[in-house]
């Protein structure tokens, strides 16, 4: 069985090699006259769909997508366009719908009516608050599971509260992403890929149980139960509770990987870097030598040069702060 999982976004790169194992389908709502439409044409204006369905795919492999395009090139749409699309997802087959989106100003309540449709039918919708933290509408709906970003403290773990507007705080330390092209980037953390990361999460709990749909209340209760926190305050939600420390990369210095490693950034960057603890080399952070827009490209070099297979979308930032991080990632893979 496969959980059916609409991403309503800038659409998605069909053929990339993030969703090879993938049945996606869907369209993009079109304007014709003074009337929306369907159109067939499954394409990524910007590529904000692509990453975040690459996010979903990456925390559950046993979804289809269902892709319907609304934003523009500039992440922007309009909500009719958004009503049009989630009306067209009633008396559906799909299980989750994802929105990395937000509206800021609502001149009705027909958004919310369509959204109680779903919910009666125990279709989970996810969204994400915009990241400029004004109210985020559909976010902010009792029956739409609201997501922000932080850096928790355990990796893609989240906390949880029912009763708060925004009800979800995902882990999302800098992530890479799919983007189009057939092409991989890494991207600062967002509450878009939040809100993606967390609808992978809730297909694979559909996935284990064996069912497509799960009511609201029961979903909540779960989350509830998994969260690693159910209270926090405010000003909690932009502290870093875990940052990597010396003892979590501590390697010998006569390592056999850690040795080829030291080889790879002395070749990559034609740099001589110092010995005397390799593991403490910094690598991805302000003193480092790799940049953000650089990191797909090196960990290309570090595979061809160590003969290993990366998963690029399991990557972030905190694999690659030191050599001894990065030595760490590779020996679990």
């Amino acid at each position: 069985m496969k959980v059916k999982v609409a991403v309503i976004d800038s659409g998605i790169e069909l053929y990339h090699e993030a969703f090879k194992d993938i049945h996606v389908s869907g369209n993009r709502i079109i304007k014709k006259g003074c009337c929306l439409e369907k159109n067939e044409d499954i394409y990524d204006t910007s590529g904000h769909g692509t990453a975040c369905a690459s996010m979903i795919v990456s925390e559950c492999p046993y979804v289809d997508i269902v892709s319907i395009g609304i934003l523009d090139r500039d992440g922007k749409s309009n909500l009719a366009a958004l009503e049009f699309a989630l009306e067209s997802l009633i008396n559906s087959d799909v299980s989750i719908i994802n929105m990395s989106l937000a509206f800021n100003i609502l001149v009705d309540q027909k958004l919310y009516r369509i959204l109680k449709k779903l919910s009666e039918q125990n279709v989970t919708i996810i969204a994400s608050m915009s990241n400029e933290g004004n109210v985020s509408y559909p976010a902010v709906y009792d029956n739409v599971i609201g997501v922000r970003a932080g850096i928790l403290e355990k990796e893609r773990g989240f906390w949880f509260h029912e009763g708060e507007p925004i009800q979800c705080i995902m882990d999302c330390v800098t992530p890479v992403v799919a983007v189009p092209q057939n092409k991989y980037i890494m991207i600062p953390s967002c509450n878009s890929i939040a809100a993606a990361r967390l609808t992978g999460i809730v297909g694979k709990l559909l996935w284990e149980k064996k069912t497509n749909k799960i009511c609201y209340k029961t979903l909540c209760d779960w989350l509830q139960n998994k969260a690693l926190r159910n209270e926090w305050r405010e000003d909690e939600v932009y502290t870093r509770f875990r940052v990597p420390e010396k003892r979590n990369w501590f390697v010998e210095n006569n390592d056999p990987v850690l040795n080829r490693m030291f080889q790879v950034i002395g070749q990559y960057f034609q740099k001589r870097f110092s010995d005397k603890q390799i593991c403490d080399i910094e690598l991805l952070t302000r003193k480092g030598p790799l940049k953000m827009e650089m990191v797909i490209p090196f960990l290309k070099y570090v595979e061809k040069t160590m003969n290993i297979k990366i998963d690029y979308l399991k990557v972030n930032r905190y694999h690659l702060i030191t050599v001894g991080t990065l030595v760490k990632y590779i020996k679990s893979l």
